[in-house]
């Protein structure tokens, strides 16, 4: 056995300058691919193709791939080597690499007809197809994190032309004042309010209250107030750590993973989330530019008035809905092909693999009537053996893994979205290295340990970044996306969106304007809107960078908000508005001002640190704790409740259909009372799923 290499050269011989996405894939070595700029008339290096010499590798194909964007000159537009199929899907041409081709440097060549693979052991040629015209963008990632405020994160980051924070903004409470200082701390003490009344009191003061209509004039003057005194997320802090809401990171130092694609591509300082309020329907709106009235956390009460076995409901249907039911047609010719879509999320396997019915039933006969510390030890460290932790967090296990439920993705909430959809980023860098379909790509972070966000267990072990936790696992799920990105094919018709759902109830100093977004218009689901909101006033500011070859290193002061996500990929995919939040809203594809057909593209790699450790990390949990916090009932309201749904959407979406099956369901579920029996439950549904996913893959 003799491993062999082939270094493959790619002459250009259309009339412009193009864009080669080249691939290569055989048996014994994958697949190997890159995305090459090369002019009219040149030769550019491409890639290195692995193969195996010997007699036993006789029968060992090669294969290959071209998509080829000229990207101007008269020959411009989309070409693939012999298919007017779409990318995913192509008929890869077989040719087979020999030893005489090992070591050698081989040229081929392509024109808008065909494509010469030119080996020395002898060649083969294959046609060229148009498919399109030349699309800049073709590929839109988004990466949404958690309950952090603009100047939380980039009051101190040093790029220059940011409007932030500075010390002498302040807040005062009970007679005291806290100034906005530098070097926040990696993970709160106790989480901070951000719930819709949270946030009226953070923007407008304390005592402010609201029952519709035009909401009131913001001043920013109750972050500390509010902090010092709510308990909507659990005990409020101690008098030391209040002024701990108005910190800000010391971003190079603390977070030199975004701090570097902050000052290299281009940061967003007026990006609001989409209603000052929580988690939840502000990330509807990312997914459909409306929440469908939703102006708090999902509620107990919610639960018997959710469409509980399609999901979440919105009139118009979400952009996933959208992308599913568009074709993508190509001006000039009779091809089209369907868009699609893709969700990756945080965890170490992709949801079959989570946990199987052995290991599942295993953890559940761990969970006695009666747990002490000493049981709850045993069933922790049983737990972080099954594989559904961060794969960025610096203490994953902390997570308590599938019995954590942080696993969970909350995009799942949606109609139409299935566990089966859900892939872990361990495959992320590999799928993106090949042909690579969908126009659109979520990612969702790993929310850590989500049983009881009310105590100090709450939401360590994960990758979301929020308060609870720490900043590392965040940092590496950033690196980790972006990099899969920077050094696949894609790389040059990408756009890769970071941004936060909310700000958590960090101090921000821009509040937004009352009246000053339009209202999605759409019907509310039945019992959402809490408070008569009228979705014409934006959320607080929170961190957004866009990352892309195209976009310059600046700071921009274009008004964005969680709806321009989809108001991005309604236009660079001819897609029609899902509400009139998304019409109106501006499109982050506008910042893309450098082009390949000018030339003007960025051609710079910009390398990544390494994510930084908290000095201070937050402490593990403790068996004694999660024997008291796992006897409690469930929360009222909250994270908890809203994937207590999910769990119950998914036992109902993987059930026969029957009419008494789904009754049962139901029934069982009513009886779900304590965070115990909430982590009971996560398991069993856990293991349904990995059941599900098995059957799938087996046909």
């Amino acid at each position: 056995m003799t491993a062999a290499v082939a270094y493959i050269q790619l002459k250009n011989n259309t009339s412009g300058r193009v864009l080669a996405q080249i691939y290569h894939k055989n048996s014994t070595d994958g697949m190997q691919s890159s995305g090459t700029i090369i002019e009219a008339g040149a030769t550019a290096f491409v890639l290195g193709a692995n193969f195996q010499t010997g007699s036993q590798y006789a029968t060992v194909l090669d294969y290959w791939f071209l998509a080829l964007h000229v990207v101007n000159g008269d020959d411009q537009g989309t070409y693939l080597s012999d298919s007017t199929s779409k990318i995913s899907d192509p008929n890869w041409k077989e040719c087979q690499l020999q030893s005489a081709d090992a070591g050698q440097t081989l040229t081929f060549t392509v024109d808008t007809n065909n494509f010469n693979i030119a080996l020395k052991s002898g060649g083969t040629k294959t046609s060229m197809n148009r498919i399109r015209d030349f699309c800049p963008i073709q590929n839109v990632f988004v990466l949404m994190l958690e309950n952090h405020s603009f100047d939380n994160i980039f009051a101190f980051s040093g790029v220059s032309g940011v409007k932030g924070a500075t010390t002498s903004n302040s807040n005062t409470y009970n007679n005291t004042t806290y100034n906005v200082k530098k070097g926040a701390p990696a993970a709160m003490p106790t989480d901070p309010g951000h719930e819709f009344n949270d946030v009226l009191q953070q923007l407008c003061g304390t005592g402010t209250s609201y029952s519709g209509g035009t909401y009131p004039a913001t001043n920013g003057s109750g972050y500390a107030a509010n902090y010092a005194t709510t308990t909507t997320e659990g005990s409020a802090p101690s008098s030391g750590d209040i002024g701990d809401i108005m910190a800000c990171f010391d971003t190079p130092s603390q977070l030199p993973v975004f701090s570097t694609l902050a000052n290299n591509f281009t940061l967003c300082d007026q990006w609001y989330s989409s209603l000052p309020g929580p988690t939840w329907p502000n990330r509807f709106f990312v997914h459909a530019a409306s929440s469908g009235g939703m102006d708090d956390s999902p509620s107990s009460s919610d639960m018997a008035k959710w469409e509980t076995v399609d999901g979440y409901t919105l009139e118009n249907g979400s952009i996933f809905d959208k992308i599913n039911s568009n074709s993508w047609k190509f001006a000039g010719t009779s091809t089209s092909y369907n868009l699609s879509y893709r969700i990756y999320n945080d965890c170490q396997q992709d949801v079959d693999s989570i946990v199987g019915e052995a290991a599942a039933e295993g953890l559940l006969g761990l969970l006695g009537s009666e747990m002490g510390p000493t049981e709850w030890a045993a069933f922790a460290a049983a737990a972080a053996l099954i594989p559904a932790c961060s794969l960025y967090s610096d203490n994953p296990q902390d997570s308590l893994g599938v019995a954590g439920l942080g696993w969970i993705p909350q995009v799942l909430s949606l109609n139409n979205i299935s566990p089966t959809e859900i892939h872990s980023m361990t495959g992320f860098a590999g799928k993106l290295a090949q042909p690579y379909d969908p126009c659109y790509t979520f990612v969702e972070p790993h929310y850590g340990f989500t049983l009881d966000s009310t105590s100090s267990l709450g939401f360590k072990g994960g990758s979301s970044q929020h308060p609870m936790d720490d900043t590392y696992g965040g940092e590496g799920l950033i690196k980790a996306v972006y990099e899969g990105i920077r050094n696949s094919p894609l790389w040059y018709t990408s756009l890769f969106i970071i941004t936060y759902d909310e700000h958590g109830g960090f101090y921000d100093s821009v509040t937004p304007t009352p009246g000053a977004a339009h209202a999605p218009q759409d019907k509310n689901v039945k019992g959402v809107n809490k408070h008569g909101f009228d979705f014409k006033t934006y959320g607080v500011r929170v961190p957004a960078v866009v990352v892309s070859p195209m976009v310059p290193a600046q700071v921009t002061h274009t008004v964005f908000d969680h709806s321009s996500v989809p108001a991005t990929i309604e236009k660079c995919f001819h897609i029609a508005n899902l509400t009139n939040r998304d019409q109106h809203a501006n499109s982050i594809s506008d910042l893309c001002t450098l082009s390949l057909a000018d030339g003007t593209i960025r051609t710079d790699n910009i390398p990544l640190p390494s994510p930084v450790k908290s000095s201070s990390p937050a402490p593990a949990p403790k068996p004694e704790d999660l024997a008291v916090q796992m006897s409690l009932p469930l929360p009222e309201q909250g994270n908890l409740i809203g994937f207590m749904q999910i769990l119950l959407k998914t036992e109902l979406q993987l059930c026969d259909g029957t009419q008494p099956t789904r009754e049962a369901i139901v029934s069982a579920f009513k009886n779900v009372k304590t965070r115990g029996d909430a982590m009971k439950y996560a398991i069993k549904v856990a293991g349904l799923i990995s059941k599900a996913k098995s059957a799938k893959s087996a046909t």
